[in-house]
């Protein structure tokens, strides 16, 4: 009886710059397709985060937000950055 060993392959999927929302799924699929690859059972797949911002269109651009009332006064109160990536957190 053969017994197969436990392997490990790791694959970087080319994908296409992301401009906007997309079907994230459908856009790996297709791209996994068109080199030649195929997913099996027990395959994991790795996303970045900024990968599914931006398919969510989820992205801000940094010059187009103003801090709140709110958000000076702790910045002034608690002696923090009044910058704009303070901002949205």
């Amino acid at each position: 009886m053969f017994i197969q060993e436990p392997s490990v392959e790791i694959y970087s999927i080319r994908l296409p710059i992301i401009e906007g929302k997309c079907d994230l799924v459908k856009l790996i699929v297709n791209s996994v397709r068109e080199q030649g690859l195929e997913f099996r059972d027990g395959d994991i797949i790795v996303l970045t985060c900024k990968l599914v911002s931006k398919c969510l269109g989820l992205l801000v651009n940094i010059r187009e937000i103003k801090p709140s009332p709110i958000a000076l006064r702790i910045a002034s109160r608690t002696g923090g950055c009044p910058c704009p990536l303070a901002w949205l957190v």
